[in-house]
């Protein structure tokens, strides 16, 4: 009997705890420096890989956006 009494008041006790979590506020990366490509240096590429590279370089883009923006989330909540 008396285990179910120090059950009751444990349960009792820890459904009246409240939990609160925090997450540290994280710093955004240095920018990436990527290298310059001329508009003479593609002149010998097909218009579909042209079209490929273009592609390439927004999804890079709107991830790095993204990324950013879940960091910076993080700083909300201080």
């Amino acid at each position: 009997m008396n285990k179910l009494i120090i059950l009751s008041v444990l349960i009792w006790i820890s459904g009246c705890s409240t939990v609160e979590y925090r997450s540290t506020p994280l710093a955004l990366p240095p920018e990436l420096r990527v290298p310059v490509v001329k508009a003479d240096e593609l002149e010998c590429v097909t218009d579909e890989t042209f079209k490929n590279l273009k592609l390439q370089n927004d999804l890079r883009k709107a991830r790095i956006e993204t990324l950013k923006n879940i960091i910076k989330s993080t700083w909300k909540h201080q």
